[in-house]
């Protein structure tokens, strides 16, 4: 399976629908998710793992 997009609607601390979310489609089979404390990494994470 290739993640190529992500787009969430109430989930957890993403009111509304949030904008989609482009992953890089460079061929690589990693994708790396960073930023800062608070910001929804572990949110992000928890939705993979819900669907």
């Amino acid at each position: 399976m290739k993640l190529l997009s992500i787009k969430l609607c109430n989930f957890r601390q993403f009111y509304g629908t949030t904008p989609e979310i482009f992953l890089a489609s460079d061929g690589k089979n990693t994708t790396m998710i960073h930023g800062n404390n608070g910001s929804g990494k572990t949110t992000l994470l928890n939705a993979f793992t819900w669907v």
